[in-house]
């Protein structure tokens, strides 16, 4: 009802999304976990989307590109590669099986995700002082930098393609900055008072 009226769900951890064709009559809401699963609005008992290696920490998931033909969503979480026990990686979940997607170089712990809603099979996944972009739907991620080195709270594409990011620093600097080549580059919007608490929405 456009946010008039809200229900209990169930307790939870970490990031959620609304299914893509929620306002269609697909009442399901899917939860990063971990593990991910997905519970109807109806019937609130979670159903496991999908098994993924064990994760001691909650990240991101959004609807994936491919959800017009396979329902598919995608997943932060980690996995072991090489001497890294908690690399950073991207899984798709489709019809109650994940598979591993791509480890993100360099990065340690769960990502965040964000799926364009704008440009085709754009996809970004963040956490700390890391921010990747993919175009080919979630299959590879390229690393951009992160503006004025700050750690990455929270980022938002808006209705015209363009990207926010709000972060921070240890230090309390913090800042938000647009980019409208996906990460290529960045300009401020604003790099004075606090966004400790909370981020771009």
């Amino acid at each position: 009802d456009g946010g008039k009226s809200f229900v209990n769900g169930f307790p939870v951890r970490g990031d959620g999304v609304l299914s893509a064709d929620f306002s269609d009559g697909d009442e399901r809401v899917f939860l990063a976990g971990p593990p991910p699963m997905s519970y109807r609005i109806d019937d609130p008992a979670p159903v496991p989307i999908g098994a993924l290696p064990p994760s001691t920490t909650q990240g991101g998931i959004d609807i994936g590109p491919a959800w017009a033909s396979t329902q598919e969503v995608l997943v932060g979480t980690t996995v072991p590669d090489g001497t890294t026990p908690n690399a950073a990686a991207v899984f798709s979940c489709a019809a109650q099986a994940c598979s591993q997607r791509f480890v993100l170089p360099g990065a340690k712990g769960s990502p965040r995700i964000a799926s364009s809603r704008v440009h085709a099979n754009h996809v970004i996944a963040s956490l700390g002082n890391y921010f990747f972009v993919s175009k080919d739907g979630g299959i590879t991620f390229t690393q951009r930098s992160v503006p004025a080195g700050l750690g990455v709270m929270s980022v938002y594409e808006d209705a015209t393609g363009s990207v926010y990011l709000a972060g921070s620093t240890s230090t309390a600097a913090s800042g938000l900055f647009v980019s409208d080549d996906y990460g290529d580059s960045w300009s401020a919007v604003g790099t004075t008072g606090s966004l400790i608490a909370g981020g771009a929405r």
